[in-house]
């Protein structure tokens, strides 16, 4: 698989550890360096650290001159794009989210044309979900001589390394979430789960740039819940671990996502997930994932309620969850694209 293939890989993504996009690059790139051939599967990033086979943006001319070499951009945004018309191209594509984010029009349609132009050169299209790939079906092009293919993520959390107990976390029991925060996220529609349960807490943890985290604590001042909500920040790896270990759930209302790496990183702790049944985000829970069909408050509680007395009553709960979780996984990820590299 891919072994006939000299594969520049876009790893520029991976100075970020915390985005959902850094993961993807370091997590799919560390697979594939382990099953293709050292001296074909190069990184092309800025960080001289990360591995011998690093190619400058300086020597990507000299590479499209080795006959049979990929270009594999890893993600819609890429500035990894091949001059020689003999040069195959991949391009992993993550999300149309710009479609929920913004409302004018104009930029909408801006964006849309940027995605295409950048995808017209491409020999192969990979979607992280087949919520994402109709998305972009929907709203971008296509030619028929483009291969179309759906590789899901795998799941990028160690669950047998060491935990880090967090300065910042509540001392009682508490439910968990975390992302970016901003509105697509959805995550002011937890709060009225702290309002039925007053010894629990909330915790979202990631990049807090926004203004959303204030209308979430101003909303939470409003029920009287605000000494319950908690905002870590970035967390590193091993903190992350510990909220999943020691939460009561993992609760995700997000509006918008390509795929949802924090659902499967829950799940592979065992913990009982909620999800807004939108996106991507059936395609990853799956039958043992608890689904929120709205963001109506009493809905929400009420499903949460079920979903923790299901959960807590069954021994095979947390097996279950945690076999579902099993089969995401970076090594299936990497030898389904190296067969996508061998295929062109």
């Amino acid at each position: 698989m891919g072994k006939n293939s000299n594969i520049i890989f876009d790893y520029n993504k991976a100075s970020n550890p915390f985005s959902g996009l850094g993961r993807f690059c370091i997590d799919l790139g560390n697979s594939l360096q382990q099953l293709l051939p050292s001296e074909l599967f190069h990184f092309y990033t800025d960080e001289s650290s990360i591995s011998d086979n690093v190619i400058r943006k300086s020597e990507l001319v000299k590479q499209e001159s080795i006959p049979g070499t990929i270009f594999h951009a890893t993600h819609q945004e890429s500035k990894l794009l091949p001059k020689s018309a003999s040069t195959k191209f991949i391009i992993t594509v993550h999300d149309l989210n710009f479609l929920f984010k913004y409302r004018d029009p104009f930029r909408i349609a801006w964006r849309l044309y940027k995605l295409n132009r950048k995808v017209k050169r491409a020999d192969a299209i990979v979607f992280i979900s087949e919520f994402t790939k109709s998305s972009f079906l929907e709203n971008c092009n296509v030619s028929s001589h483009q291969i179309l293919k759906v590789i899901p993520n795998g799941n990028s959390l160690d669950v047998n390394s060491k935990s880090t107990e967090p300065d910042h976390k509540p001392s009682g029991k508490f439910i968990f979430s975390m992302g970016i925060i901003s509105a697509k996220k959805n995550f002011h529609t937890l709060l009225p789960l702290l309002s039925d349960n007053e010894e629990l807490s909330l915790v979202i943890a990631g990049e807090n740039t926004g203004s959303y985290a204030l209308d979430i604590m101003e909303m939470a001042i409003g029920l009287e819940v605000s000494d319950r909500i908690y905002f870590p920040g970035k967390i590193s790896e091993s903190e992350k671990l510990w909220f999943y270990t020691h939460c009561e759930a993992f609760v995700f209302p997000s509006l918008a996502e390509g795929f949802g790496l924090p659902v499967i990183e829950a799940m592979s702790c065992g913990k009982p997930v909620f999800l807004l049944r939108s996106s991507s985000l059936p395609e990853v829970g799956g039958d043992v994932a608890y689904y929120w069909e709205d963001s109506d408050p009493e809905n929400m509680k009420q499903i949460f309620r079920s979903g923790m007395i299901q959960y807590n009553s069954s021994s095979e709960s947390e097996q279950k969850i945690k076999e579902h979780a099993a089969r995401f996984t970076w090594q299936k990820a990497a030898s389904a694209y190296a067969e996508l590299y061998d295929s062109l």
